[in-house]
């Protein structure tokens, strides 16, 4: 059954239920053939990270389940060797700013299909209605400038393959209309008697930013950056690497869950994405749904598996899918997008379940 699935042509699709639209262009060319790897986790040598990130002198240096914490007057770097793996996690402290400013900045974005779930406080306070942060450039340098100092950091700093895919350049206007769109809804949930709170302090240039997404690549291949597994995880995989910049420079440089690429493994044979599609559907079709499900997006990634024997990178069809499910006791919303990642084994065709699936 399952080579019969992985050899389905365009032309022999399984036919969708009406509550299942498919909208995502398919890619058309793609490797036929990848490799499996062993991998692990990506170690960031400390003084290295120190070097390159932190100013001024070190005050203090705590050690914690999630690594060790640097310390300066001026901003702090985590460097994972604990619960967390594959990086680290550097900030420079915002005394000029509100202290929610951080929160504020995911609140006053356009949701994206990223997660395994959107955020429901971000949807619900208008995050789908949000404009998209569409200027180039901000005033105080050029995207691409800021891109190049970046880049420059992360091969200073030691990083694997790392390539951009998206970015935010947000200036004032941009964020005030947003705000105005988020405070519109905490107006509405307060005088239904639902706790809210507005974002009362607008922004000014002075909190103009630029925000980066980078993912690890291989053979040409990204690894996902999406929560892809279907149950409770017990370790995160996917990648996140973020870089925030404003006309201070690098403010936030997030980096999690990279990978140092170990022996080549076996070569494995690609399904076509219409073919690890007709797996989701043919699961899909086996039950009654009142709901109706859209498919946005199918992109070939490798997915980190972890078994009692290692760490591996395999490839996988990663599908994206909105659902517009119904919302109990929220006086605004009788539905709200629910967006879904699935991963399908791009040689086997099976659903991965989560992190632990080596199918």
């Amino acid at each position: 059954m399952i080579l019969l699935t992985g050899c389905a042509s365009h032309k022999e699709q399984v036919k969708a239920p009406e509550t299942l639209k498919i909208t995502a262009e398919l890619p058309e060319n793609y490797p036929k053939a990848l490799s499996k790897y062993k991998v692990d986790w990506y170690v960031q040598d400390d003084e290295t990270a120190i070097q390159n990130l932190l100013h001024g002198e070190i005050i203090s240096a705590e050690e914690h389940k999630m690594g060790v914490t640097y310390r300066t007057e001026s901003d702090g770097l985590n460097v994972y060797s604990g619960d967390m793996h594959g990086g680290f996690y550097y900030y420079r402290e915002q005394t000029d700013r509100a202290p929610e400013w951080d929160e504020d900045m995911v609140i006053l974005s356009k949701a994206e299909n990223e997660g395994s779930k959107t955020d429901a406080t971000h949807l619900r306070f208008g995050g789908g209605e949000m404009h998209s942060y569409d200027k180039a450039d901000l005033d105080f340098e050029p995207q691409q400038a800021v891109l190049d100092t970046v880049a420059e950091k992360l091969g200073a700093l030691g990083l694997p393959e790392v390539a951009w895919y998206r970015s935010e350049a947000r200036d004032a206007d941009t964020l005030n209309v947003n705000r105005e769109i988020y405070n519109t809804y905490a107006e509405q949930y307060l005088e239904n008697g639902v706790d809210a709170v507005k974002i009362d302090t607008p922004f000014s240039e002075k909190d103009e930013h630029y925000v980066f997404w980078y993912r690890q690549m291989l053979n040409g291949i990204p690894f996902t950056s999406k929560i892809w597994e279907r149950s409770t995880r017990e370790t995160p995989t996917e990648t996140s690497v973020y870089v925030r910049y404003d006309k201070g420079g690098i403010f936030g440089l997030k980096a999690e869950n990279l990978y140092v690429v170990g022996d080549e493994l076996e070569k494995m044979n690609i399904i076509t994405p219409q073919a690890a599609i007709d797996v989701y559907v043919k699961e899909y079709s086996k039950a009654i749904h009142f709901e109706t499900t859209e498919i946005t997006n199918a992109e070939l990634n490798y997915v980190v598996v972890l078994d009692k024997d290692g760490i591996y990178a395999r490839p996988a069809w990663v599908i994206t899918m909105v659902t517009e499910m119904p919302v109990e006791n929220d006086p605004l919303h009788e539905t709200l997008p629910e967006n879904t990642v699935i991963a399908v084994s791009a040689d086997t065709g099976v659903i991965l379940e989560r992190e632990t699936d080596t199918r």
